[in-house]
Order: C-alpha cells, then structure tokens, then sequence
C-alpha cells in the first residue's frame, strides 16, 4: 500500500492552563481521525473486499468477529493495551453501503467492563479510482467517543502513539489481505481458462 494518509486527533474538549475540566468533561471525550492511503487494485476489487466483514473485521488489530447477521449488523470484541491498560471490548455494529457514491459507513459500539470503559465509533470510508483506475485511494474518516476511565487516560501522546499504529497496521493488513484476494482470483482465473 502507498501510503499517503494525513492523521489528525483532537479532543472536542481540550484541556488547557486556564481551564479546569469538569467531571462530566474528565469522563466523556471524542476524538475525530482521518486517513488516506492507496490501494494497488481496481477500485470494484477494492469494493468487493470492503463488503467481507469478516476479511475487514480482521485487518484491525487485536479484533475478532464473532457473528454477522444477513442485515448488516455484526457483533465483535477487540483487545487493546493502551499504557499501563489491557482492555478487552464487546460490542456490536453495523454497516451501511452506497456502491452508487463508492461509499460506506461502519458504525459500532463497545464496552469494556474491566476499566467501566465505553466507546462509540463511526467510520466512513470512500473510495476513489487513481491512475486510470489501476489504483484506489481509501479515505477513512472516523469519529468516536469515549466515557469511563479511557476518556482519563485515553488523550495526548499515547493515544496519538496507539492510534497511529492501528492505521498503519489496518492498512498493511488490508493491501496484504487484497494481494492474497488478488492471487487466487488470478490463479481461478487461469484454472478456467485452462480447463475450458
């Protein structure tokens, strides 16, 4: 995958000198991301991948599905160290596609009961052809909230860190995961048309 994607994070309530969190702000933040990187594959291969929740569930990190339901919905749970904490989230989802604008939604949510930690995610992605569509360029745009003892540590440099390493993570898993798709489409290809 050629990267090219641009990340940013921020708290809707930024803690400054001059201002003293309230309780309700100290448990209850979100943050927004955003990242683009290229894909080596047709844009419709690149959309065919995206709709096998189960091949896209796993290109993140510390994720495992554990049912998809003929309507969209999902349920999973993800494994995370962030700092000094181990969380283990259960949750459900689900997902939206609109092949008309080349474009989709995840959203889900999760908790994780160790750390009384809460979190509320909505990815959007879209897809666009590159080099007279030899290419794709992903965008992914993600917002989530946070509440519980992970809206206290969760922020700043480890958070940055973390999430950083998640997207470079998703996105090698992806290419990687679209070259084995694309290997054995090749090799089925060439299996027909040898036994035709």
């Amino acid at each position: 995958t050629t990267e090219i994607y641009t990340l940013s994070l921020h708290d809707a309530l930024p803690i400054c000198a001059s201002h003293s969190p309230s309780a309700s702000e100290q448990y209850n933040r979100s943050m927004k991301l955003t990242q683009e990187f290229v894909a080596p594959h047709p844009r419709e291969f690149v959309w065919n991948a995206f709709d096998d929740t189960e091949l896209l569930v796993s290109c993140f990190p510390g994720a495992k599905l554990i049912a998809v339901e003929g309507d969209g919905t999902f349920s999973g749970e993800v494994s995370a160290r962030l700092g000094p904490m181990r969380m283990q989230f259960s949750g459900d989802g689900l997902i939206i596609r609109d092949q008309s604008l080349w474009q989709g939604e995840v959203k889900g949510k999760g908790t994780d009961r160790g750390s009384n930690s809460h979190v509320t995610v909505n990815m959007r992605y879209q897809l666009t052809e590159e080099r007279q569509g030899q290419e794709t360029l992903i965008k992914v745009e993600v917002d989530y909230a946070r509440t519980g003892t992970l809206a206290q540590v969760g922020r700043g440099p480890v958070l940055e860190e973390f999430v950083r390493q998640i997207t470079k993570e998703f996105g090698t898993n992806l290419d990687e995961k679209l070259q084995r798709s694309d290997r054995k489409s090749t090799r089925l290809n060439s299996s027909h048309a040898l036994n035709s």
